[in-house]
């Protein structure tokens, strides 16, 4: 499955500790936003809050697509449904491609909604790295005053 997303905004406010960014993609524009949490102002990095809330923005992205692919399989398994009763059901070609379609969905969903979660997960692992590798920081900066 090939999925476009690109970056269209990214930036981090020295004053609010607040990073946005923006991606485009087939759905429209999703805002991921993080905050900088107040412990870290002296180790405040655009990187790491552009790169945050990116992650949170894909985030968004992935479970909307999940409500796009179920309002999609929703139709596509009612008309399923109607056509079943029908005569020559199975002699149909547009019948074995409507079951198609509802194969691939449900895929293209498994793959969203996995999506979704790994990046959730790789998200939470980032953050928690971060504040490790901030602490481990703090503790060599002060052992060395």
């Amino acid at each position: 499955m090939k999925v476009q997303i690109a970056t269209i905004n990214s930036n981090y406010d020295d004053t609010t500790g607040l990073s946005k960014t923006t991606i485009l993609t087939d759905l429209g524009s999703f805002e991921g936003i993080a905050k900088l949490h107040p412990d870290d102002v002296p180790y405040a990095s655009h990187y790491a809050g552009c790169r945050f809330a990116e992650q949170r923005a894909l985030i968004k992205y992935a479970k909307m697509k999940v409500k796009v692919i179920n309002s999609q399989l929703e139709v596509l398994k009612n008309i399923s449904n109607e056509l079943r009763n029908k005569k020559h059901y199975k002699e149909n070609n547009g019948t074995r491609l409507l079951e198609k379609n509802i194969y691939i969905l449900e895929d293209d969903k498994k793959y969203f909604a996995d999506t979704a979660k790994r990046l959730a997960e790789k998200l939470k692992e980032d953050i928690e790295t971060r504040d490790k590798f901030l602490k481990e920081r703090e503790e060599k900066k002060q052992s060395n005053e």
